[in-house]
C-alpha cells in the first residue's frame, strides 16, 4: 500500500518533471516521493519505507505507471508505482540488473523503460 495524502508546499528538493497521458503533473523529489497534481489538486504519493523515498528522476508510461529511479550511490535501485502498490527492481530481486544505482528513467515510444545507471 502507498501513502498518498494532500499537499499544498511543495519541496525545495525537485528533481524532475513530467507529464502523464491525462495531462496530470508527476514532480519527482529527493526528499518527499513524488508530487502528482491534478485538476488543481496536489498530493504527495511515497513508497511505504524503504527502499526510498529520493525520486532523481520520474516518467510515466501508457497505462500511467510512474516510473522512478532512486539516484547514483544510493544502491535502492528504481521503482514502479501503478496506482495503488510500489514495486522496487534490485540486484536483490534480479542480480541480471548488475547494480543499484539508477540516476534516469524514460519511457520509449514503443513504452519500453529505460534506465541509466
Amino acid at each position: 500500500m502507498n501513502q498518498e495524502s494532500p499537499s499544498s508546499n511543495f519541496s525545495s528538493n525537485l528533481t524532475s518533471l513530467t507529464v502523464g497521458k491525462d495531462l496530470e503533473i508527476y514532480l519527482g523529489s529527493t526528499k518527499d516521493g513524488v508530487y502528482r497534481i491534478f485538476s488543481g489538486d496536489s498530493v504527495i504519493i511515497q513508497a511505504p519505507g524503504p527502499p526510498s523515498n529520493r525520486f532523481v528522476s520520474v516518467a510515466v508510461d501508457r497505462r500511467s505507471v510512474v516510473w522512478s529511479a532512486t539516484g547514483v550511490a544510493n544502491n535502492e535501485g528504481f521503482m514502479s508505482f501503478d496506482g495503488s502498490a510500489w514495486k522496487s527492481y534490485t540486484t536483490a530481486q534480479d542480480p541480471r540488473l548488475g547494480n543499484d544505482n539508477y540516476w534516469k528513467v524514460s519511457i520509449g515510444r514503443d513504452n519500453a523503460k529505460w534506465v541509466g545507471n
